[in-house]
Order: C-alpha cells, then sequence, then structure tokens
C-alpha cells in the first residue's frame, strides 16, 4: 500500500436520503473542498485526532480542488472546514459522522478499541454504524479459569472443572441491547444502554483439550446441588462467571466491560423476575431462541445476532453427529424445581440438573 503513495482511510457520512455511505477512500484529498492554504499532508498533522492515516504515504494534494464523490446514494460534495470533514446535502454542509479511521472489531487492537469505546460515549461516533452483528475478534484469556476455590465465601469444591489458558472468539451479538447499571453521561445525552454486546461464539474448553473435536471437551455445570432455589442470582455458575472469567480477560478489555442489569427469574418454580447486575454473564432462553418456552417470561429480548439464523446458536466443541455442543443458559427451567435450561445438542432447547458437568459455558459481556 505504502508504495502506491495513496491516503487510506475509511469515512462514515449520510446523505440527503440519511443512508448511511462508507467510503474506503485512496486519494482523499481530491475529494475535499479545503478553506485555506495548507496542504493536506499538514492538514493530516493538525487534526489527527479527526482523521488518521491507516497506511500508505500521503500525497499532497491541490488546494481548493471541488470534486464530488459520486455511488448510488447520490452525489456527495466533501470539504475540509473548522477541523472537521463536511459533507453537502444539497442545501447546507453537515458534519460527517463519526470522522476518522474505523478500526475492524476484528484488526482492531485492545487500545483501539477502548479508544472506540470511549468515542461512542462521547458522541463522536456509533458503533452501530462501524462494527456489525456477527463480527468476530480472538481474545486470549491471560490465566487458567478454575472454577474450584472459593467465591464470596461460597467453596465451589467438585475439582472436576479447570478451563485452560487458551483462544476464544467473541462475536458481536448486539448493540444499544443491555441496560447499563449506572448510566453514562455523554456531552448532550446519557447512555442507559451498553454500547455493543460479546457472547463467546464456541464454549470453553478443558485443560489439556487443544482441539473442539469432542461434545465432553468443555465441562461446566451451574451449581453443586440440584435445585434452582435462588436462581441465576444465587447460582455458582453467576460467580464464577463474575469472578474467575471476569479476572481472566485481558486487562485493556476487561476494564471496558460495563456492568448491566440482568433479568431472570428466581428459581425454584417461581415466574418473578430478578434483576441482577453483572460483569460476565450467560444468556437466557429468549435472548438466543426469541421465545420463552423452557423458562417464565420478562428474561430480556433476543439479541440481534440470534435473530439472524438459527445456526448461530450452534457452538463447538462437537462431534460430527450433531450441530451444536449443549450449552448452559442462566434460565430456570420453569417446569420444575430442580433444572437449569440449555441449548441441546442438536440446537433445541432442553433442561438439566445444575450438577450436571458436562455442558458447555459460553459467557457473555458488554462494553
Amino acid at each position: 500500500m505504502a508504495n502506491d503513495k495513496q491516503i487510506v482511510r475509511k469515512l462514515t457520512l449520510k446523505d440527503a436520503n440519511n443512508v448511511n455511505v462508507v467510503y474506503d477512500i485512496g486519494a482523499l484529498g481530491e475529494n475535499i473542498k479545503y478553506d485555506d492554504n495548507i496542504s493536506i499532508n499538514e492538514k493530516i498533522d493538525s487534526v489527527a485526532t479527526d482523521v488518521s492515516i491507516i497506511s500508505g504515504e500521503i500525497t499532497p494534494a491541490t488546494q481548493h480542488i471541488s470534486k464530488s464523490v459520486t455511488d448510488e446514494n447520490g452525489i456527495h460534495d466533501l470539504r475540509y472546514h473548522e477541523k472537521k470533514l463536511q459533507y453537502y446535502n444539497g442545501s447546507e454542509w453537515k458534519d460527517v459522522i463519526s470522522p476518522g479511521v474505523y478500526e475492524t472489531w476484528q484488526d482492531a487492537t485492545e487500545a483501539e478499541i477502548a479508544s472506540m469505546i470511549q468515542k461512542h460515549y462521547n458522541e463522536q461516533l456509533d458503533l452501530s454504524e462501524i462494527w456489525s452483528i456477527g463480527d468476530t475478534r480472538t481474545m486470549t484469556l491471560e490465566s487458567g479459569i478454575s472454577a474450584t476455590g472459593t467465591y464470596n465465601n461460597n467453596t465451589w469444591d467438585v475439582g472436576q472443572e479447570f478451563v485452560r489458558v487458551q483462544n476464544v472468539e467473541l462475536v458481536i451479538i448486539g448493540f444499544n441491547h443491555d441496560d447499563l447499571t449506572t448510566p453514562i453521561s455523554g456531552p448532550t445525552k446519557t447512555f442507559t444502554k451498553a454500547a455493543l454486546t460479546v457472547n463467546q461464539k464456541d464454549c470453553l474448553c478443558n485443560m489439556g483439550i487443544t482441539q473442539k473435536t469432542s461434545y465432553d471437551d468443555a465441562f461446566g455445570f451451574m451449581d453443586p446441588s440440584d435445585t434452582t432455589e435462588g436462581g441465576w442470582t444465587s447460582c455458582m455458575r453467576r460467580k464464577w462467571c463474575n469472578g474467575g472469567y471476569y479476572k481472566a480477560v485481558p486487562t485493556i478489555l476487561r476494564e471496558l466491560i460495563k456492568p448491566v442489569n440482568k433479568l431472570t427469574s428466581a428459581g425454584n418454580g417461581s415466574s418473578i423476575i430478578n434483576t441482577d447486575s453483572d460483569y460476565v454473564f450467560l444468556l437466557s432462553e429468549i435472548e438466543v431462541t426469541g421465545e420463552a418456552t423452557c423458562s417464565y417470561s420478562g428474561e430480556g429480548s433476543q439479541y440481534a445476532y440470534f435473530t439472524k439464523a438459527t445456526e448461530n446458536r450452534y457452538k463447538l466443541p462437537k462431534t460430527d453427529s450433531i450441530v451444536s455442543a449443549q450449552w448452559w443458559l442462566r434460565s430456570p427451567y420453569n417446569h420444575n424445581h430442580t433444572e437449569f435450561c440449555l441449548i441441546y445438542y442438536m440446537g433445541y432447547m432442553s433442561s438439566m440438573e445444575p450438577s450436571y458437568a458436562a455442558v458447555g459455558i459460553s459467557p457473555a459481556f458488554c462494553l
């Protein structure tokens, strides 16, 4: 790219019909109207916080050139004015939405993600216009995540479950979906929703397992008891999510995790809905399937990722004879007092006693 001597960056703007247009621009200088005599080299340097170079060398552009960008959404005149990129909507100049480089969810460094998350809450960009539902990235869990030991003075002493240090894929399952426990104040508005929710695309694997080839490679249980009394609120898996797993998330990402309010029935056959503030959580039945057939109504709403395809609920590890690992949901089963819901091997709903330890674990969290 450097040999092409092109300016490479992405730019999102809205046309006159309020349609987002994303440009991967090579020689943006030729499409900008300048209102002064600063070369594009100097211009870029002077507004590094607004416009950044991804790669490539900068080619100086002639000043006061007025060219338009044309695509299926119309013709757009661009200019640089008062340290902002602007477009002409036919009657007036409007600031370009989220000026700057848009790093992908997959390729951005953790520091770049931190910067973009901060810009979202500073109202400088809207992440839902930059990243997409279903985008994935790899995250390395930094320490073994033991489900044995003591969390909040509760001993989980089965000794059967120790999750190895491993790479996991995080998939974006929703934007502006989860209610923040503590709203965040932006320059002009208060954010009550977390910017995005991510979920492990597959289940965690056990210590010593290097390939996701067998359904029993990932062990996990909800609670050592065989009752749903206390529901998600009191079960050991919730303590583990907000303890062991949370601590294993890389530091930069961990500091970005926003606690959100999760709704779950109280368990033990109760339809009462509890609200719990969680940094890390398991999904509920309705959040995955869009229905409450095995659980009580009121446990949230379906994430956009799972509305796109039934296959999105299928997770590894699995064998060739099944479509998915079975993996726990936080929903207590609504037909008895002794089981939690899960996604079964064939991708449909089922349930199991909370002490059953051969069910996959697929945590989620919000940024």
